[in-house]
């Protein structure tokens, strides 16, 4: 089980739909976790998510992973 951590970001306005960059302070994380709180066809298409100047290799758990609370 993962340890609940710092929330960096909250979107409280309209849906989203074109590309769209969400910027946060640096954060320090092992894990990252996106919340859908309402079930209106909502999806994720694609998820970029980048390391600072010298991010660690990692090897992906794999192409499906599921974020639990």
């Amino acid at each position: 089980m993962r340890p609940l951590g710092n929330k960096v970001y909250t979107h409280n306005r309209g849906p989203i739909r074109e590309t769209t960059r969400i910027e946060f302070k640096d954060t320090q994380a092992q894990w990252v976790c996106i919340n859908i709180r309402g079930a209106d066809g909502a999806r994720i298409d694609d998820l970029e998510i980048y390391g600072g100047s010298n991010p660690l290799s990692v090897n992906p758990v794999s192409k499906l992973a599921i974020c639990r609370q």
